[in-house]
């Protein structure tokens, strides 16, 4: 009954208001990245038509929680997706971004208090599931990223112009001079 990509979880129950069995996916591979102040999600999930997505905090012990349901197809054949993730740390709903395509969702998660990386994605510790991957095209480290950060903060117009600086007692010694060296020299002998 259809097949599935590597890590990725899924189980077959009755559809929703109806009598026929679909797949329903509850873990799809998922690629992550992160920076100091947001979270970079890739979700595939191919032919996912109106996603329900919701953003909660869990107060109490400080993590933030994602959940996912939507109708898409995969196979050739019609599947669910019941997605929840207990993220790290607390998320802002507010500013937090989705972008919808024909295979993914795309999201940018805003962490609620920007600062160091976080260790992991997922709020439980140890090995992060099979399907949840680090997506290394976007992936920066926070030394890459301090390091933009000044490069955007180098203003070239600050600087002094070069001639301000220029010696004018720097003059090339072997242009105005008799020097030996430059004098001819006589034929080689064979």
């Amino acid at each position: 009954r259809g097949t599935r990509t590597r890590g990725e979880a899924s189980e077959w129950r009755l559809a929703r208001g109806n009598s026929d069995m679909a797949r329903v996916i509850t873990a799809p591979n998922t690629t992550w990245a992160q920076r100091k102040d947001k979270l970079i999600l890739t979700i595939e999930c191919p032919n996912c038509k109106q996603p329900k997505l919701r953003i909660e905090n869990d107060l109490a012990d400080n993590f933030g929680i994602l959940s996912l349901q939507a109708e898409g197809s995969r196979d050739g054949e019609k599947c669910e997706y019941d997605v929840k993730m207990e993220l790290h740390g607390e998320l802002n709903k507010e500013e937090s971004k989705v972008s919808v395509t024909d295979r993914n969702i795309v999201l940018v998660l805003f962490k609620d208090k920007p600062g160091p990386h976080w260790p992991r994605l997922l709020h439980a510790k140890g090995k992060a599931p099979q399907h949840i991957k680090v997506d290394w095209n976007l992936y920066k480290d926070e030394d890459e990223e301090e390091e933009e950060e000044n490069r955007g903060a180098f203003d070239v117009g600050a600087l002094d112009d070069f001639s301000k600086y220029d010696d004018p007692f720097d003059k090339d010694i072997h242009t105005d001079s008799d020097d030996s060296d430059d004098e001819d020299l006589p034929d080689l002998v064979k």
